[in-house]
């Protein structure tokens, strides 16, 4: 695989940018996510059925960044949405076709305690059969939809590292692209597919967990927008 070049630009004088440092990361980059801390790096693996990460340490003020370690997932991480940050636990959604010929979605997490040396503590198999699509966390949830006939919402509780687990489960026609958490309801972009295919825009009651609801739909454009 091609390797991939990272590069840190001091923005401080605006119309002065400065590079910092550069360095060569190995392999095919998709997908990034950043923290004060640390740069996250998704790269294909070399079998292109699931996902390498890349910890990197960026927390220096001068650029200069340190390559920590490797993760390899379980399936392929597309975007980055899919990973999150809380603290010293690190949290990847990713999906992969398994031995039994079928999608499956797995949520890891890792204990970045001794970041040189991620541990994954926790783990949670879901939605078999179905293929993944818009992720998104906030706080101690991790809002998941997949998508064969329905779309199922599901919502995860990550307060415990070592076991999260599903909370509630709401089943609505088609299939969201994008979420936005907004407290006690959550806001989601996609496709109604009992609507012409159009896009549609749905808002969510997600303030009891376990019965998660919706509450409006608005559909947009035209047939297959």
């Amino acid at each position: 695989l091609a390797p991939t070049l990272l590069t840190s630009i001091d923005l401080s004088v605006p119309n002065k940018p400065v590079t910092r440092h550069s360095s060569w990361l190995p392999g095919y980059a998709n997908a990034i996510m950043a923290t004060s801390r640390y740069l996250f790096t998704v790269m294909w693996n070399s079998d292109w059925t699931r996902s390498n990460i890349q910890i990197t340490d960026i927390s220096a003020t001068n650029g200069e960044f340190i390559q920590l370690a490797t993760i390899t997932v379980a399936g392929r991480v597309a975007d980055k949405f899919k990973m999150n940050l809380d603290g010293d636990v690190f949290t990847v959604i990713s999906m992969a076709w398994d031995n039994q010929r079928q999608w499956v979605t797995t949520l890891e997490n890792y204990s970045l305690s001794i970041p040189f040396l991620p541990l994954r503590i926790g783990a949670l198999r879901l939605a078999e059969g179905e293929q993944l699509y818009a992720t998104r966390f906030d706080a101690k949830r991790a809002y998941i939809v997949t998508y064969q006939r329905v779309d199922p919402l599901w919502i995860v509780d990550l307060s415990v590292a070592s076991k999260p687990a599903i909370r509630g489960e709401l089943h609505v026609p088609g299939w969201s692209t994008y979420l936005h958490p907004m407290g006690d309801r959550l806001l989601a972009l996609g496709v109604d597919d009992t609507n012409s295919w159009k896009v549609a825009v749905s808002l969510f009651d997600v303030k009891d967990v376990a019965a998660p609801k919706l509450l409006s739909k608005v559909a947009l454009g035209e047939n297959s927008s």
